[in-house]
């Protein structure tokens, strides 16, 4: 049913259903669904399609559990009547699905930045304290694989030029390790304008639109010297050469634009990590490997070369120093196995 709603109302930016929304909350007679839909319709008509994205996978999730909320199949209830029963229902009917814990904490984390919003900014549900006050969120520490040096080696080593698939994707990890572990959605964009002629690469990351300008290593300039440059267009051939978002700036694409361009990256890393998982089968590689791996094993490759967190926080542009230390605290159980291996083998 949510496709329906979104389909419906996201091409078109609905602003007076927006403004009776705002002209509801007021009164704090607007329904819980509709609350969640205007801010989630509202990421759209402003392109932040990621979010959109994530609030509208919630928005499904939520409006199941509504169809059911206290055996009477309500289907919605009043924003104000949002509760902390009502929140810890939701999250045992999340958990008590088949999403992963961590999943759960997503769509948990999307509600609560809503019923933040109702409660602290548009005051649409009463009492002192918020419905999410005192809520814990439960993540699972996934294990993160990293390849060493040598692994890298045997992937880079393989004969692979007859194979292109397996060829473009190799490349794509490599040049991805070799300039500090940028992102899948931002090396698929690059484009030969973000190359300098000084033989550096500047670009904007997606996710949190930093300014990034990179030294390009030899072995990054011989992965782009495979490749025919031209004027303009992309380096890598995976997204869509002749399609709008191609044609103009992503500042200025519309929210349909930026949605297929959001869905073809997508599309394009799912064959890039099947492609990469050949290609360790190749190398007798057993670990899974995807695209964000080569963004853990160049921060791991730094750390081993001595490299202060620090610095590698801002090799990696993270927001934080904490972001970067949960990648170090991963990497230093190799160290503790190490040491281990060295006092008693």
């Amino acid at each position: 049913m949510q496709n329906r709603v979104f389909l419906h109302n996201a091409g078109k930016a609905d602003k007076s259903f927006i403004q009776s929304i705002r002209h509801n909350w007021q009164y704090r007679n607007i329904s819980l669904l509709d609350y969640c839909r205007a801010i989630t319709e509202s990421l759209y008509a402003e392109g932040r399609i990621r979010s959109w994205k994530k609030y509208r996978m919630m928005y499904g999730k939520l409006e199941q559990f509504l169809s059911d909320y206290a055996g009477n199949r309500t289907h919605d209830i009043p924003l104000r009547k949002v509760d902390r029963t009502f929140i810890m229902d939701f999250d045992t009917y999340l958990r008590s699905s088949s999403l992963h814990p961590n999943s759960v904490c997503v769509n948990m984390s999307v509600l609560q930045t809503i019923i933040n919003r109702a409660f602290f900014v548009d005051d649409a549900i009463p009492g002192k304290t918020t419905p999410f006050h005192g809520y814990a969120f439960r993540h699972l520490k996934s294990h993160k694989d990293i390849l060493r040096p040598e692994e890298m080696e045997s992937i880079s080593s393989l004969p692979l030029k007859t194979h292109p698939e397996l060829w473009n994707a190799r490349n794509l990890f490599l040049f991805s390790y070799y300039c500090a572990g940028i992102r899948v959605g931002d090396i698929l964009k690059l484009k030969w304008s973000n190359v300098t002629s000084d033989d550096r690469l500047v670009y904007v990351m997606s996710k949190n639109l930093k300014y990034r300008d990179l030294l390009l290593v030899r072995p990054a300039l011989d992965i782009l010297s495979a490749y025919k440059r031209k004027k303009e267009g992309f380096i890598f051939p995976y997204l869509n050469p002749v399609a709008a978002y191609s044609l103009y700036p992503e500042r200025v694409l519309t929210p349909c634009q930026k949605l297929e361009l959001t869905n073809d990256i997508s599309n394009a890393t799912k064959r890039i990590n099947r492609a990469l998982g050949k290609i360790c089968n190749m190398a007798g590689i057993d670990k899974h490997v995807t695209m964000h791996v080569s963004r853990h094993s160049f921060a791991n490759l730094a750390r081993e070369k001595g490299v202060m967190s620090a610095e590698i926080k801002e090799l990696l542009a993270h927001s934080n120093l904490k972001t970067t230390e949960i990648y170090m605290g991963e990497f230093d159980r190799q160290r503790s196995d190490d040491i281990l291996h060295n006092l008693f083998e």
